[in-house]
């Protein structure tokens, strides 16, 4: 966790760290409050949420920005992909209508707000038979 946080420190400034802390956790809580998944849990470089059917980690990565990853165990694999293929998959629209740059505060504001948007869209797709589908074409996405 140590290089983490130092790796954070030194790609972010002190203000986008202290804002991420501040305002993803209040922007996704409708994962919380309106699918019952359990969180915000703290992770090494962000939060996550657990649900039964499949979990969503939140965080800044240096080269990416803001990403939120979703995973999901299909036909006994753990699959993962981006929010951002599971979005276009789905037929939601495209990937450049969510943001990830998350340099300067502005940024991240526009990042979690066009990712949290994206996600509430993208959440009905993700029932059972149609999620499995979307995970196996975008797993690695």
């Amino acid at each position: 966790m140590k290089d983490a946080n130092r790796m954070l420190r030194e790609n972010y400034s002190n203000d986008v760290l202290a804002l991420f802390t501040e305002l993803a956790p209040k922007a996704f809580d409708f994962l919380r409050l309106e699918h019952g998944m359990v969180g915000p849990l703290e992770k090494e470089l962000g939060i996550s949420f657990q649900g039964p059917d499949y979990s969503i980690e939140i965080g800044l990565d240096p080269r990416e920005g803001l990403w939120v990853g979703l995973s999901a165990d299909v036909d006994e694999r753990h699959l993962s992909s981006s929010l951002q293929c599971l979005y276009v998959e789905s037929g939601l629209g495209p990937a450049q209508s969510i943001k990830n740059t998350a340099r300067t505060t502005h940024s991240l504001h526009k990042a979690i707000d066009t990712n949290a948007q994206a996600l509430r869209r993208l959440l009905p797709n993700l029932k059972p038979g149609n999620r499995d589908l979307l995970f196996i074409k975008c797993h690695g996405r």
